[in-house]
């Protein structure tokens, strides 16, 4: 699922990016159901690099690899069912802030709209 997040990538990263990075890594390579901080954590990465985007004006190149191993977790079955119906929203603000951290600047999540709305 990693094979396409270059040395590059990583190292644009903040160091508390990369501890979220590294415990979803770790977490999905053991290859049995997560937990669901896993959710939690793909969220604060997704939120952290839309930040980051909406800062710079700029693409970061992890988020859309970010955002194909995100959806490619939600359709295994690495997360459980339940997990998926208890946090549906915060996925659905997680994928929206992938994309938004991919350069599509035309959609946000709620929680980065605040922000959005405060830089303009």
């Amino acid at each position: 699922m990693f094979n396409n997040i270059t040395e590059e990538m990583i190292l644009s990263l903040n160091p508390l990016e990369l501890r979220w990075y590294s415990y979803i890594k770790q977490s999905i390579n053991k290859n049995v159901v997560t937990s669901p901080l896993v959710v939690k954590r793909f969220s604060d990465l997704s939120f952290s690099l839309a930040r980051k985007s909406m800062k710079t004006n700029s693409e970061i190149k992890i988020a859309e690899q970010l955002l194909e191993i995100f959806n490619h977790y939600l359709n295994s079955s690495l997360i459980s069912i339940d997990t998926k119906n208890k946090m549906a929203a915060l996925i659905g603000e997680t994928k929206l802030d992938f994309y938004y951290a991919s350069g599509n600047h035309d959609i946000s999540s709620l929680r980065l709209s605040r922000f959005l709305i405060t830089n303009n």
